[in-house]
């Protein structure tokens, strides 16, 4: 069996060195435009050096022009400036690249929500959330982009994900409690306007929480009530 398998003639040595170097050159000169110029444009970005990070990343794209990360950062630094045709076109470049590429999902669904396109944003980090479940601002995004379509049943579990993450975010339980008194679940909301006070008492989400609070405590602490 073996002396009747197919002879094929052998290029070099037949260890495919030529392309084993063609690909380590490559793969050693795509490390150096992500240390010399996008790692500095991230970082940049992050300090809100835009004008900075911007230049860094249109040279990152120049030297290499397929890396979904660069045109997802350049999106997100035209986001940054209100520039949504811009990001939009670079988002949409990052994922042209790869399909699937989490961050450009998530880009757009932010430009849609501001845009205040909820349908298109819910869409968005649905799969965003989907590909990365643990992407606490896509889920913070999916829940409020619910919430301001009036879908408070659907923005219940994301924004509870929120809430897990972030205990002492300033604004999220009063949401929830509003979600959970909108679909009359009145004892989980009460739950979450606690929260709120304890979070933020002086803010507008924690005066309501308080006013609700006030109104509902003989109903769910009726022993505390009457300590009083």
């Amino acid at each position: 069996m073996i002396n009747s398998t197919p002879r094929f003639a052998m290029a070099g040595d037949g260890s495919n060195r030529a392309a084993y170097q063609t690909m380590t050159t490559s793969l050693r000169r795509t490390h150096k435009v992500y240390t010399e110029y996008y790692d500095k444009a991230a970082r940049a970005f992050e300090k809100n050096r835009i004008a900075e990070a911007n230049n860094l990343i249109s040279r990152a794209i120049a030297e290499d022009r397929h890396q979904p990360p660069f045109y997802a950062l350049a999106g997100f630094i035209y986001l940054k400036q209100n520039h949504h045709g811009d990001a939009e076109r670079y988002f949409r470049a990052a994922l042209s690249l790869q399909g699937t590429y989490q961050p450009a999902i998530r880009g757009l669904g932010m430009m849609n929500y501001r845009k205040q396109n909820y349908a298109a944003a819910i869409e968005n980090m649905r799969q965003a959330v989907q590909i990365f479940p643990g992407d606490v601002a896509a889920q913070r995004l999916l829940g409020l982009s619910y919430y301001r379509t009036g879908n408070y049943r659907a923005a219940i579990s994301p924004l509870q994900t929120v809430a897990q993450a972030s205990p002492k975010n300033k604004t999220i339980h009063g949401i929830l409690g509003q979600c959970y008194e909108s679909v009359n679940d009145q004892r989980s909301a009460y739950e979450q306007y606690k929260l709120q006070i304890q979070a933020a008492p002086e803010s507008d989400a924690g005066r309501l929480a308080a006013a609700r609070v006030q109104a509902w405590k003989p109903r769910f602490e009726p022993e505390q009530t009457k300590k009083k």
